[in-house]
């Protein structure tokens, strides 16, 4: 679904619904035990790691929580990814959960959904460098893969339209 869609659906459906604020504790009780928090550069949010099948991927979950409590009403929703150690960010797979009341049954089925389909998100090492891994992007043109040292133009400028 393209994201401006989502977008207006997520809001149309949330339409006379309260934020819920979320403690670190009740946000850790809710996650698998197998979950580890993990720093991450750019944010402050608490970040959480949960393990895959895979040397290389894992699924990210980012908080919204910063401190002990979520941020206020408007500032975020749940974040989860596939990431990839060696592009040492997200590959695909990005979907939000608003912190509403319903947030852990929300949360719980886009987990569900990530472990069940994140081999559609390892694209493997680009072909053309060698190094990076391929990464899922958007453009004016529509989805693609990019390699993941690509770094504003700098690095390998591989791209295969999706």
């Amino acid at each position: 679904m393209p994201r401006s869609i989502f977008t207006y659906a997520m809001s149309a459906k949330t339409r006379g619904t309260t934020a819920t604020t979320i403690s670190i504790n009740e946000f850790i009780d809710f996650l698998p035990p197998a979950a580890e928090e993990v720093e991450c550069d750019n944010t402050s949010e608490r970040v959480f790691e949960l393990p895959l099948p895979s040397d290389d991927l894992s699924v990210r979950v980012f908080s919204t929580i910063e401190g002990e409590n979520s941020r206020g009403y408007g500032q975020d929703a749940i974040r989860t990814v596939i990431w990839s150690e060696t592009a040492d960010g997200p590959i695909g797979g990005e979907t939000k959960t608003l912190r509403i009341d319903t947030w852990r049954k929300n949360l719980m089925s886009k987990l569900e959904a990530a472990y069940a389909n994140w081999r559609a998100y390892n694209h493997g090492t680009c072909p053309e460098c060698g190094e990076g891994v391929l990464c899922e992007r958007s453009g004016k043109y529509g989805d693609f893969l990019a390699c993941s040292t690509w770094e504003g133009g700098a690095g390998c400028k591989y791209t295969k339209n999706l």
